[in-house]
């Protein structure tokens, strides 16, 4: 089988007297096959895509080696030709659909306008061809959809709309930079089944960059692991992530996530004979998005359409207890976090402060449970240093500079990292150190509660790791009660006392780990579960007989 892409000893700098980011990089896909890179963040394995792509930013410089792409050398090519082939060619889906997608455009502009500006169809046939496209990726209510805006849409569906993009001119190369890392674990393995269909169908061939090796394993036939810039093992897929001979291939291999509690109880509430009293509880919470048509709307007599985002949630959380919240995009949970913090106000219903009915939006005094964000970057001032950034919530209290100053440096202490990161901006930081000055932020003013929502679905497996480390630390040193908000079940069940399923903005199941991962009641619940790749739910039927037991 002829390659489609050889790279050949490529070596790149940033900037002049630089170390080299890339070391001698080998690597080929054949025509119709899906290649997968490995490796923590720091790699360089975004960095071959980019070279791919010829998307490298200013100061990056290609020193050595061979980039061909069906044997035509890409990096002889010029500007204006490497732009003709990306798209029609070769096509890629990047890692946060938040950034990639335009908020001023709807999502159905965005996905017809490479097809109109490259001629494939005509301005009046491109809503047919942008409608078949989200069929084809599974979006709900597709017609509805098209004319709407990317803040409308979940996280899973924006980065549906990006795989459609990348799909409409039929590309025979797809370069996908972590493009599950949106996704729950059912949408997720549609995406996987539509790309196994795609490149059986079409003889798509794929560079696949992942952090998630589950995923890596049951779509890619063969797969390389960088670190720090060098390939430090390849083969078949089944040699690699099976039977590893390189320790850093097994270093990551031992850090991922099974779906898997471990035989003696976790510590916790969930544990004890006699629970600890509930410190904030939802009764009956409801919240619609829409349905009040703006001025606009009025002026040319369109009726909004309400979402119904809950609808009569109850969940309540005990001191030092962790409970893991999981459903599909969509599915409520992330609006659920945000009515328990204060960002949206419920309709109806109530939310209850150690047993007493407050309203967390309108009580800003009120500063006893706080939020991690999904996405540091976009929750972190790039503009101000990390002693800014920490430091401000205190200010707001009234502490003073010595005081502020000291209790950056303890947050710092607290989250595993230096003092002398208070002189650093946010982009000098990896993934895994901003989300851990994310949640340093969150316990600026020592909460009682803490809603961490999806703060480990964009990290590799090792710094992810870490972060779960770090979390059931600080809930056994500081007795925080901790809602953790995920779509990924395996972490879900490494990291809670007590875990409840949403789906459609209604809680349709909860329990004991036990209960709920290895004895579901719920078809729901199993459907999520059967979602979860082989790979990672390996150690499923442990968990199954310790329920048992």
């Amino acid at each position: 089988m002829s390659a489609i892409l050889e790279i050949k000893d490529l070596q790149l700098v940033y900037g002049a007297g630089s170390q080299p980011t890339l070391h001698g990089v080998d690597l080929e896909i054949a025509t119709g096959q899906a290649v997968g890179v490995v490796g923590e963040s720091g790699s360089g394995k975004s960095t071959v895509a980019w070279t791919v792509m010829g998307l490298l930013p200013p100061g990056a410089r290609v020193t050595r080696g061979s980039v061909s792409f069906e044997g035509n050398e890409l990096l002889a090519m010029s500007a204006e030709e490497r732009r003709r082939l990306r798209g029609k060619s070769i096509a890629m889906v990047f890692q946060d659909p938040f950034t990639t997608l335009n908020p001023c455009l709807t999502v159905g502009q965005q996905l017809t306008e490479v097809l109109v500006e490259r001629g494939l169809v005509d301005a009046g046939a491109a809503r047919c061809e942008g409608l078949r496209l989200m069929d084809e990726v599974k979006l709900p209510r597709a017609s509805e959809l098209y004319d709407a805006y990317p803040h409308q849409l979940s996280g899973g569906m924006k980065q549906r709309i990006v795989i459609a993009s990348a799909l409409a001119c039929s590309p025979k190369l797809l370069v996908l930079d972590e493009p599950t890392t949106a996704l729950d674990v059912t949408v997720e393995a549609h995406i996987l089944r539509l790309l196994a269909e795609l490149q059986k169908t079409r003889g798509l061939s794929m560079l696949f960059i992942s952090h998630n090796l589950g995923i890596v394993e049951q779509l890619c036939s063969s797969v390389t692991v960088m670190q720090s810039g060098r390939v430090v093992e390849a083969g078949a897929a089944e040699q690699v992530l099976r039977r590893p001979n390189h320790a850093y291939t097994q270093k990551l291999l031992g850090s991922l996530p099974r779906l898997l509690k471990p035989a003696t109880p976790a510590p916790g509430p969930a544990n004890e004979e006699a629970p600890q009293a509930e410190v904030i509880e939802a009764r009956d919470v409801s919240l619609s998005f829409g349905g009040r048509p703006g001025l606009i709307s009025r002026l040319l007599g369109a009726e909004g359409n309400a979402v119904q985002a809950l609808a009569n949630v109850s969940l309540s959380l005990r001191k030092a207890e962790i409970v893991g919240l999981v459903g599909e995009s969509g599915s409520g949970k992330s609006t659920l976090g945000r009515c328990l913090v204060g960002i949206y106000a419920p309709q109806s219903g109530e939310i209850r402060l150690d047993g007493r009915a407050t309203n967390p939006r309108a009580d800003r005094s009120d500063r006893r449970i706080q939020m991690v964000f999904q996405n540091p970057d976009s929750s972190l001032n790039p503009r101000h240093r990390i002693g800014e950034i920490l430091g401000r919530p205190l200010r707001l209290v009234g502490k003073s500079k010595r005081e502020a100053d000291q209790r950056v440096k303890e947050l710092l202490a607290l989250v595993r990292l230096p003092e002398t990161y208070v002189s650093r901006y946010p982009h000098q930081l990896s993934g895994g150190e901003k989300q851990r000055i994310g949640i340093a932020r969150a316990l600026a003013l020592e909460p009682e509660i803490l809603i961490c929502d999806e703060v480990t679905s964009a990290l590799d497996v090792s710094v992810q790791a870490s972060i779960l480390d770090l979390i059931k630390d600080l809930r056994d040193r500081l007795n925080v009660a901790i809602l953790f908000v995920s779509h990924d079940l395996a972490v879900i069940s490494q990291i809670s006392d007590r875990v409840v399923v949403m789906r459609g903005g209604r809680i349709v199941e909860e329990g004991s780990v036990g209960q709920v991962i290895a004895a579901p009641r719920e078809a729901y619940t199993r459907e999520l579960l059967a979602s979860v790749p082989p790979f990672i739910s390996e150690g499923l039927s442990t968990a199954r007989a310790m329920a048992g037991a």
